[in-house]
C-alpha cells in the first residue's frame, strides 16, 4: 500500500521478498519493521525502503530509510548502533514486483 516506492512499485502491488538477508544492506531495497517512527505516508510500523547507513568506529551512526518518490520523507534513525537495531528490524529484502495492482 502506498506511493512511496514508486517506480519501482507500483500501489497495489504483490511482492516478492526474501527472508533472513545478509549484509552489505546498503543501497538495497527492504521491509522494515521499525518501533518508535511511523511510515509518513501510512502511518504503519512496516514499510519498504532504501536502506541508507552512516558507520562510525562503533558501528552505525545513523540509518535512513529511504523512499524513492521524492514526494516523501525518509524515516531516520540516529544513535548507538545498539539503540538503532532494538528500534529497527529487516523483515525481508525486496526482489521483485509479480503482479501490478
Amino acid at each position: 500500500v502506498g506511493r512511496s516506492m514508486q517506480p519501482d512499485i507500483p500501489e497495489g502491488a504483490f511482492c516478492i521478498f526474501k527472508a533472513n538477508p545478509a549484509g552489505p544492506f546498503t543501497g538495497r531495497k527492504f521491509l522494515f519493521k521499525h518501533r518508535d517512527a511511523a511510515d509518513p505516508e501510512t502511518g504503519a510500523s512496516y514499510s519498504i525502503k532504501r536502506y541508507v547507513s552512516q558507520k562510525g568506529a562503533e558501528g552505525n551512526i545513523k540509518i535512513e530509510l529511504q523512499p524513492l518518490n521524492k514526494e516523501f520523507p525518509s524515516i531516520v534513525f540516529d544513535g548507538p548502533d545498539e539503540n538503532i537495531t532494538e528500534r529497527l528490524v529487516i523483515v525481508a529484502e525486496f526482489i521483485g514486483v509479480i503482479e501490478k495492482g
